[in-house]
């Protein structure tokens, strides 16, 4: 997927959060979205998404010569972020097969994606007593191996101990060759795959 933008800006009541942001993101590649807290990450990374839109400029995709329309482009986006749910009802067993429903995995069985989150001795356990490093971990896990073009993680590390950021790192490297992801962070070794970094604080007034 090739996102390009052009003068993107985000203004909410209290002034803009960024402005006349433009760019092309290049297909299979990995960005990291820098800046301070309050820089508009999340924000920037919504109307990536088409969660949100921009106050003004344009955003858009294409994806193997074609253009994706807005009202398409949820087709082919994934998300892990801290404002994406789980359904903490379902056991691990029962999400990934709910989720499946909407977009497929990019692996043969959901037993497989399962033993590949590690997290196969709670998968008949209810997500809400989970904790937060795991249900992390459920996050990331679908969001990377969902079929899709663009990627999208927001603080994909916080809640993750050593070994689950090893995990996060190690399927990652797997899944970037295939996706184009935007990463925002405050933590610089979130951005360690990245081939280039944005930081937003630059523009903003």
């Amino acid at each position: 997927m090739e996102v390009r933008i052009d003068r993107l800006s985000k203004r909410y009541q209290h002034g803009w959060v960024f402005r006349d942001l433009t760019h092309d993101f290049r297909n299979h590649q990995c960005y990291g979205i820098a800046g301070r807290n309050g820089s508009g990450k999340s924000t920037f990374l919504k109307i990536i998404s088409g969660l949100l839109s921009a106050t003004r400029g344009e955003v858009n995709y294409h994806l193997g010569g074609q253009t994706v329309s807005r009202e398409n482009i949820y087709q082919e986006v994934n998300v892990a972020a801290p404002y994406t749910d789980l359904i903490e009802e379902f056991t691990l067993r029962e999400m990934v097969r709910f989720h499946c429903r909407f977009k497929p995995l990019s692996v043969d069985r959901a037993e497989d994606w399962i033993e590949m989150t590690g997290l196969s001795r709670a998968a008949d356990r209810p997500l809400a007593f989970y904790s937060s490093g795991m249900k992390q971990k459920v996050k990331l896990a679908l969001a990377m191996y969902s079929r899709g073009s663009l990627l999208l993680l927001d603080e994909p590390t916080s809640n993750l101990d050593d070994n689950a950021r090893s995990w996060f790192f190690d399927h990652l490297e797997k899944q970037k060759g295939n996706k184009t992801v935007f990463i925002a962070s405050n933590e610089a070794e979130d951005f360690r795959m990245c081939e280039e970094v944005i930081r937003l604080d630059a523009t903003t007034p």
